[in-house]
């Protein structure tokens, strides 16, 4: 009867017309929805199940609550154009209506796939409801429901209920993976749908709902039964395709988002390999997975960073650094992966521990050398610089740690054989640093250049 009575109310309030029956007929809606919400939800049994359809629980409260949603929504088609309060005031009873016919559908006997199924379908018809009426208050309370729908979803609690899953080369795919998908894809077309509505939102408003749906898609293939290695190749085939698409949608910050989705591997890559342990002694030497993902990450790292290096607000120096930190995360992640295989190999030849350590050594001091070779090449004097490190930092260990259980002459043609190394590095490092600056010496004698 109260819902009878304020949609009446509102039409006739319409035809007359007369905005003081719309007033009325509202007080009856709303008295009619709180009824439903606080008393005949809890306190009655109209809640009780009746039958079940799609994951859904049908009942009489459930009826009512649907009646009370489309009764609110036509209260809001009866308000005329107008501007102010009264184009608010249509707006929040587009929201309450909606809000009606969502809360209708849960039920502690439903199934929450079903469930969350339907609060995306909410929010995608009051995002749509937003642009159709340029309602900046509607696409914000929209937004908030999809972010409280989202946060739900993404829940541990909630992906341990939805287990069941097909799996394939390593990865898992479960009905929570779905739902990650459907999430991000709902924030993708909210974006779309809140950019047109004005200037602010345009500015803000895609770029946000980009960077969302990419985590959401990147969490999808997350499960603790996955095999770190397949999901980095996952992500890293994403960032690429990432990478690509930026030129084309620049406002969507898609190149800063590419990067990020590397770096996302890279924590994937330690967890698994450095953290869970290198392991699998079994396999073929220079054929450990770990090894073969850090390479791909290694070399994706300054592959990916191209559209982020065209942004034309960076000014050469920005671009130089960031250059330059891409390279240094990856020549460290493939000192990090290839020193974990060079102790499995060692492991694999011998058993002695000496020789074991002393591997590790001798590649160190071989990385480093190669990394002074790099940094003349390409005129890079930090790489140079970490190279000496490197170098210092193998002999050291070879002295003090490596050298630690060997006696007699052994013990002194190890001193010296380190010592003639960083003889042969210093006289090297030196004559090609004089080569490098003699010709820019002469250029800058007086008379150089003339005639």
């Amino acid at each position: 009867m109260w819902l009878a009575m304020g949609v009446a109310s509102t039409l006739a309030g319409r035809w007359l017309p007369s905005r003081a029956l719309h007033i009325y007929g509202l007080i009856s809606l709303t008295i009619a929805a709180v009824r439903l919400l606080v008393y005949e939800s809890f306190l009655s049994g109209a809640s009780a199940p009746a039958a079940h359809f799609a994951g859904f629980v049908l009942s009489l409260w459930m009826l009512f609550m649907m009646l009370a949603g489309t009764a609110w929504l036509v209260t809001a088609w009866t308000i005329r154009p107008a501007e102010g309060f009264w184009r608010g005031l249509r707006s929040a009873e587009i929201g309450a209506g909606l809000t009606l016919l969502f809360l209708g559908v849960l039920h502690e006997s439903a199934n929450t796939f079903a469930e969350s199924v339907a609060a995306l379908v909410f929010c995608l018809a009051m995002l749509a409801a937003a642009r159709t009426l340029s309602a900046r208050g509607l696409a914000g309370y929209a937004i908030a429901w999809l972010t409280a729908a989202t946060l739900w979803i993404a829940m541990p609690e909630y992906a341990q209920r939805h287990k069941q899953s097909v799996s394939a080369v390593g990865l898992y795919l479960s009905w929570w993976s779905l739902l990650m998908l459907l999430a991000a894809g709902t924030w993708s077309v909210g974006g779309w749908m809140t950019g047109g509505i004005g200037p602010r939102w345009r500015a803000v408003v895609p770029a946000v709902s980009a960077g969302i749906p990419i985590v959401l898609i990147f969490g999808g293939w997350l499960d603790e039964r996955a095999d770190p290695g397949a999901v980095c190749v996952v992500w890293l085939l994403l960032s690429h395709a990432i990478a690509l698409a930026s030129p084309r949608w620049r406002h969507l910050m898609l190149d800063v988002y590419a990067p990020a989705g590397v770096l996302a591997c890279l924590v994937i890559w330690t967890n698994g390999y450095v953290v869970g342990g290198w392991g699998h002694e079994e396999l073929p030497a220079l054929l450990h997975p770990g090894l073969l993902i850090s390479l791909a990450v290694a070399v994706s790292f300054p592959v990916i960073i191209v559209p982020l290096s065209r942004r034309e607000e960076l000014d050469r120096g920005a671009l130089v650094r960031v250059r330059q930190i891409a390279y240094a995360i990856a020549a460290a992640l493939v000192l990090v992966s290839t020193s974990f295989e060079a102790s499995r190999i060692a492991r694999m030849v011998s058993d002695d521990p000496t020789s074991q350590r002393a591997t590790l050594t001798i590649w160190w001091a071989i990385f480093g050398s190669v990394l002074i070779v790099a940094g003349f090449w390409r005129t890079v004097p930090a790489a140079r610089y970490a190279g000496l490190a490197l170098i210092g930092i193998a002999i050291g260990k070879a002295m003090l740690f490596d050298l630690a259980d060997t006696e007699g002459l052994w013990r002194v043609a190890s001193f010296i054989g380190p010592g003639l190394l960083m003889l042969v590095v210093a006289a090297g490092y030196a004559k090609v640093s004089a080569a490098l600056a003699g010709p820019a010496a002469d250029d800058t004698k007086p008379g150089a250049g003339s005639g």
